[in-house]
């Protein structure tokens, strides 16, 4: 990779951010690969690939070269983690390493003053968000032979050169075992979003569909919500409806990923004392750092005095992936209604449904319906009850959750992108030790024809 040679002086270290700006980082995914069969994928491999994002936001600076940094990290799970890093970018001092270094550096610069400090590579042009940025690059490879092989570790910074934030790390771990196998961990992440230069704000959109209904006093309706996520905006977004008295939602709090989109049903309730009119129903997304509306107009028109029907689908508590959830139908006849109601659903992609049991009921009862999936989401399902030329539809939710993983725990940041990642790199060494030391001790009890003992695993 040709560098791009530029006059500079004397490195002068300094910060280049400012307090409360910020930069988010995903998919903090490791790929892991093993072809001896004695090192199974580590806990902490488990715990990144468990992770959605990871959001660093300046805190304090406290001098021209001494930085706080909030670290938020989001689970698949919906739990966060949040950690405080401090690190002098002039000294190197601290925890907060490469995560942050100083502005204005540029080829041949040393990442901080102290002897040890590695050297900036390249400075070229690349482009992240869209945007084309001088970055400064920091790549290291490393090889050493071991008792019985090899390994190699090659790591990669790549850092935005006017601000000194970090905009990709990439880290390769090999052990090699002639003749036995190779171990070997690889992860790539990048910036998703950032206040620092001129990218939009991370957001996200707000829909009501059907935008407008009517309905009789007495029945109930419903509308679908759906949640898009815009620029990178990753987090969790509540939702509140207001008059809450007639309007309810299922969910009520939703965990959006970049790039993603997820819905929740907006049921509008009424009884046959509602009075007739139009209502509006205002619907609020609130998230991290923003929030938006959006709105439904309903019209109650009165009561029928003939004979009708009216149709309700409960929502199901969230389930864990494969496991199912069942919605009860409830048909209510009203004003002596008589007759049979046929149950039809509407199954969106994704989603796995039994039969409605029954599918038919007569004058008034209740049905169910088991759905589930080994995709975690929210999925709207819609139930359509017909008797004739009259249907009415419902919608529920169907809330399928990733299977529980225990939140990592948060040892002392090594690494600017996550702390876990430095235990990754010490982590696997140890491992592959720990095996090289095993394959040995079987091979001189072979060798020597020495019974080799029973084995136990500590955990």
């Amino acid at each position: 990779m040709p560098s791009v040679l530029m006059a500079h002086a004397a490195p002068s270290y300094a910060a280049g951010v400012s307090e409360g700006q910020w930069a988010s980082y995903a998919p903090l995914n490791v790929t892991y690969r093993d072809t001896t069969g004695f090192i199974p994928e580590p806990q902490y491999v488990k715990d990144l690939n468990d992770t959605v994002s990871l959001t660093s936001i300046v805190e304090t600076l406290y001098t021209a070269t001494n930085v706080t940094v909030q670290v938020v990290s989001l689970f698949k799970n919906n739990t966060m983690r949040t950690e405080f890093e401090n690190g002098d970018l002039m000294t190197g001092e601290g925890n907060l390493t490469y995560g942050i270094i100083s502005s204005g550096l540029s080829s041949g610069d040393a990442i901080w003053t102290k002897s040890d400090a590695p050297t900036i590579n390249y400075t070229l042009p690349m482009t992240y968000l869209g945007e084309l940025r001088t970055v400064n690059v920091l790549n290291t490879t490393t090889s050493s032979p071991t008792m019985y092989g090899d390994s190699k570790i090659s790591v990669e910074y790549i850092w935005d050169q006017t601000s000194g934030i970090v905009l990709e790390a990439k880290f390769l771990i090999v052990e090699f075992f002639p003749g036995i196998g190779d171990v070997v961990m690889y992860t790539d992440v990048k910036i998703t979003a950032t206040n620092v230069f001129s990218v939009p704000t991370p957001d996200f959109q707000i829909a009501v569909n059907p935008t407008a209904f009517s309905l009789q006093a007495g029945d109930s309706k419903t509308s679908t919500i759906t949640l898009t996520s815009l620029y990178g905006f990753t987090g969790l977004v509540s939702l509140a409806a207001s008059p809450s008295a007639s309007a309810s939602l299922s969910p009520d709090s939703l965990t959006l990923t970049s790039g993603g989109s997820v819905t929740s049903v907006l049921t509008f309730s009424t009884t046959t004392t509602t009075s007739p009119g139009s209502y509006v129903v205002t619907v609020t997304g609130t998230g991290y750092s923003t929030h938006h509306d959006a709105t439904l107009s309903v019209t109650v028109t009165a009561p029928s005095t003939g004979p009708y029907f009216t149709v309700e689908a409960s929502h199901p508590s969230s389930v864990t992936s494969g496991s199912s959830a069942t919605s009860t139908i409830t048909v209510s006849a009203v004003n002596g209604f008589s007759g049979t109601v046929t149950l039809t659903d509407t199954v969106p992609s994704g989603l796995t449904c039994g039969a409605i049991t029954p599918s038919t009921i007569t004058n008034s009862g209740t049905a169910s319906l088991s759905c589930s999936s080994t995709t975690p989401g929210t999925y709207t399902l819609t139930i359509t009850a017909t008797n004739g030329t009259t249907s009415h539809t419902v919608a529920t939710t169907i809330t399928i959750a990733a299977a529980p993983s225990q939140t990592p725990s948060a040892p002392a940041t090594i690494l600017g992108l996550d702390p876990t990642v430095f235990y990754a790199i010490i982590g696997i060494v140890i491992v592959v030790v720990a095996a090289a030391t095993y394959l040995g001790l079987r091979s001189r009890s072979q060798k020597h024809g020495i019974p080799s003992r029973p084995t136990t695993t500590v955990p």
